[in-house]
């Protein structure tokens, strides 16, 4: 039994500097519609695999301790990550925003696949290892939300000087000033919701957390902006400028990642 135990600490040993290496030099960039990336899913596929031999892994741990396999494992999903934010970094050339929620969707299965296993798994990999990933979740869900919408803040929250001709009329100056900003945001917000279209979050927790985050930073900000401007006689044709109502603007965002 010894042997047997004995043989197979060896091959977990060999197997976690190997697939730490292959992690380190993938290099396929392909992902569909910014979901889960197959080298994710393949490494939590054979971190399982490998948590069912805990004799052999625990064998590995007694003879050589200053070498622990679950620090060697923590370095597996590192690894792993840093692996995505190459891929990621690469993405951000064709979007802003999106690149985001693939690091978003890949580090959630990351978190949760660990989580539902903690038992199982939380001799070989120490629960900071998890923490640590989740702190890169909130990371990327904050620049996420920011590549979104600061163009948008800008806009509702950088105000127009308001000046009158006689006649108490707004200035020409003034209302190009209004329209232009209306016009601003009414392209922000389309062009949001064309790039969020067939884009997918796996985790619901985390879909929630987005959602949340994204009605955050702008419905308010938009309320304000549509009530202080709408108030004003600022064109002849409103509708072509006042496209969306606050409610239509929060549905619109509250929509997102929906279609699929």
């Amino acid at each position: 039994y010894k042997q047997l135990t004995d043989y197979y600490a060896q091959l977990c040993q060999q197997w976690l500097v190997g697939y730490q290496e292959e992690i380190s030099v993938n290099s396929n960039n392909k992902h569909n519609n910014y979901t889960i990336h197959e080298l994710t899913t393949n490494t939590i596929k054979h971190i399982f695999e490998l948590a069912n031999y805990p004799m052999a892994l625990n064998s590995i741990h007694e003879k050589n301790e200053q070498s622990q396999e679950k620090y060697k494992m923590t370095g597996i999903f590192l690894s792993l990550v840093d692996n995505l934010e190459t891929k990621f970094k690469v993405m951000k050339k064709t979007s802003n925003a999106l690149p985001h929620i693939f690091m978003i969707n890949n580090l959630s299965f990351i978190v949760t696949s660990l989580q539902k296993s903690r038992r199982e798994l939380e001799s070989f990999i120490p629960f900071k290892t998890i923490e640590t990933i989740d702190g890169f979740i909130t990371t990327h869900l904050q620049q996420y939300t920011h590549a979104c919408w600061d163009r948008a803040i800008q806009v509702t929250t950088l105000d127009v000087p308001i000046e009158y001709k006689k006649g108490d009329k707004l200035t020409d100056a003034t209302r190009k000033a209004i329209k232009k900003k209306f016009a601003e945001f009414n392209q922000i917000l389309e062009e949001n919701r064309q790039c969020h279209d067939e884009i997918r979050i796996t985790d619901d927790r985390i879909l929630q957390a987005i959602k949340d985050y994204n009605k955050n930073q702008i419905v308010g900000r938009y309320k304000t902006f549509y009530e202080k401007y709408t108030a004003l006689d600022f064109a002849t044709y409103r509708a072509k400028y006042i496209k969306y109502s606050v409610i239509d603007a929060q549905n619109i965002v509250d929509g997102f990642f929906t279609t699929v």
